[in-house]
């Protein structure tokens, strides 16, 4: 924070920012934006840099493909040897089961750890899937795996992890119909997550899929597992009529 207010702390973010800043904008010093600008030095600085030469491109990054219409990652705590990876799905329907996986050692280094039916409707409720990144990072995976999950991730987790697929696998999404040792391709330099299986079969293994029995079946949770919203839109229900 002292080498940033030496810098020029927020002003001077502001006036690297100008050109993509409204500088008509009214602010409370009564002057706009570009007015105050005025008065700010530009220092050169490496600690705030310019937006041709960023410190990166950005903390979280949103992937597409086969196997997802979205999905969140944080390329920042990905080694650059992971940013790009292909390898062999071991899946579990759920974090119970992943744990239970890692613990009878079924999933080696290099696979793609699918966890799956965590999302708003499956979960119910976006799971955070802590325990099975800990149990990963414990048995030294967590930069030798990738995990993809319909679930969240905090945001203290480091390494390739893939969260908030969509559409869900409650859903019927790509993620869904994964099999174990079904390729899995991530790309994180040109946001692709792709499923490494022939278009015509993806869309017939998605035609014969079975939703599994409902994991909550009374109570509220049962309407929120029928009716939540997408990861992408808040994953919550909407309760008014506009």
């Amino acid at each position: 924070m002292e080498d940033f207010d030496e810098a020029g702390g927020i002003p001077a973010v502001m006036k690297r920012l100008e050109c993509a800043l409204n500088k008509e904008a009214i602010t409370v010093t009564g002057k706009t934006v570009g007015k105050n600008l005025e008065q700010v030095e530009e220092i050169d600085s490496q600690v705030i840099r310019t937006l041709e030469d960023p410190v990166s491109r950005g903390g979280l990054a949103v992937l597409s493909g086969s196997l997802a219409e979205s999905a969140v990652v944080r390329p920042t705590v990905i080694v650059d040897e992971m940013k790009r990876h292909k390898g062999p799905a071991r899946v579990f329907d759920s974090q119970e089961a992943a744990l239970d996986g890692l613990r009878h050692g079924k999933v080696k280094a290099g696979d793609v750890v699918v966890v799956r039916f965590e999302g708003p409707r499956g979960g119910p409720g976006l799971t955070e899937v802590f325990k099975v990144i800990g149990f990963m990072r414990g048995l030294g995976l967590e930069a030798k795996c990738a995990l993809v999950t319909d679930g969240k991730i905090s945001g203290f987790a480091r390494g390739p992890f893939i969260c908030q697929v969509t559409p869900e696998a409650a859903e019927g999404g790509p993620l869904a119909v994964v099999k174990d040792g079904d390729m899995i391709e991530m790309d994180i330099f040109n946001r692709k997550l792709d499923l490494l299986i022939p278009e015509k079969e993806l869309k017939e293994r998605i035609r014969c899929w079975k939703p599994p029995a409902p994991r909550v079946k009374d109570g509220f949770l049962t309407v929120y597992a029928r009716l939540a919203n997408p990861a992408p839109k808040g994953a919550g229900i909407n309760l008014r009529i506009d």
